[in-house]
């Protein structure tokens, strides 16, 4: 299995403790054949020990955009492979031997993913988002990623956890630069119209840090609204309108009262469709938290995780401009 050279990008825009789990954690993988490539800001100092590690590869980058430092670390790639992980995530020791074994199901398989858990966090905080991620109205349609679920061929995966077959980064040219997040779905869809497929495995898991609540969650989930708009721009289709939910959402909430000198029944509606999203909020943040200390911050990061991205679509039609580098951290607290 370890015949195949494996390259590991690692972005990141400047050195702390997640970074450091991050790379210590893929050093420690049981597998061989690998390399790390690092890609920080330009002048970001890193410890002298990697530096010194033959395993590792410095690449700094000018940009702090994800997909340009992406890009970075596969041109330093000479491997079989081109290993996506994010800088808050570290890997079971497993990850790339099971991936190279998930890999030999089917020569279509261009791109192998798995789960990315949540740790066991300490933090109250921190585990009401964990919690959130994993209800149907935060994750939507890749909720299944969140926990250990069943083998399957998807539509995408997200770079925390994502392994490229060679040939799928020549053929699609690697990351649109252009995308400040959502460059995995991008390059997901690029796959899919080569008629090549994207697998996830229950068995390749990274273990992904969350951010926490308040005011890291919801920045969060902005910029992640903020990308849909060039996304959908390049990859419109009908299938896909469910990423402008978060702002059809917040529109309605805010302004569905209005139907009330239209009619009073329609407002009815409107008042008992908000009380039943609210029912159901509160259902998913109880079932999902493991005690009741929970449940309350869980329903408010399920709330955060539907409104905060209509605000960040809204922001982006507005034509706002925001310092993503300073806006967007994997470190805060």
């Amino acid at each position: 299995m370890s015949d195949f050279k494996v390259c590991i990008g690692v972005p990141f825009t400047t050195w702390n403790e997640l970074v450091e789990g991050s790379v210590e954690g893929c050093l420690s993988l049981d597998y061989n054949n690998f390399f790390i490539v690092l890609a920080p800001n330009e002048g970001v100092l890193i410890p002298e020990k990697y530096l010194n590690d033959n395993r590792v590869i410095i690449a700094p980058t000018k940009s702090s955009a994800i997909a340009v430092k992406r890009n970075t670390a596969i041109k330093k790639c000479d491997g079989d492979f081109y290993a996506c992980i994010d800088s808050d995530a570290y890997p079971a020791k497993d990850w790339l031997t099971n991936t190279i074994k998930a890999f030999g199901k089917s020569d279509l398989i261009y791109a192998v993913g798995g789960p990315n858990i949540s740790p066991e966090y300490q933090s109250l905080k921190k585990r009401a988002v964990a919690n959130a991620l994993k209800s149907f109205l935060v994750g939507g349609p890749r909720v299944f990623a969140k926990m250990i679920s069943s083998d399957r061929f998807v539509d995408d995966l997200q770079t925390c956890n994502l392994i490229f077959k060679k040939e799928a980064i020549l053929k699609t040219g690697g990351f649109d630069e252009s995308f400040i997040t959502a460059e995995d779905t991008d390059i997901c869809e690029k796959i899919r119209k080569f008629g090549k497929k994207i697998y996830f495995a229950k068995d390749v898991v990274v273990y992904h840090h969350n951010r926490s609540l308040w005011f890291p969650f919801i920045k969060q989930k902005i910029v992640f609204g903020y990308a849909v708009l060039p996304f959908i721009k390049k990859h419109f289709s009908f299938g896909k309108v469910f990423i402008f939910l978060p702002f059809i959402f917040i529109f309605y909430a805010l302004f569905g009262w209005l139907v009330v000198f239209l009619s009073k029944t329609l407002f009815y509606f409107w008042a008992s469709s908000l009380i039943f999203y609210l029912l159901v909020a509160l259902v998913e943040a109880r079932r999902w938290s493991q005690s009741a200390r929970e449940v309350t911050l869980t329903f408010f990061a399920i709330l955060i995780g539907n409104i905060a991205p209509g605000i960040g679509t809204l922001l982006s039609l507005m034509g706002a401009k925001i310092n993503f580098s300073r806006f967007y951290k994997n470190y805060e607290s």
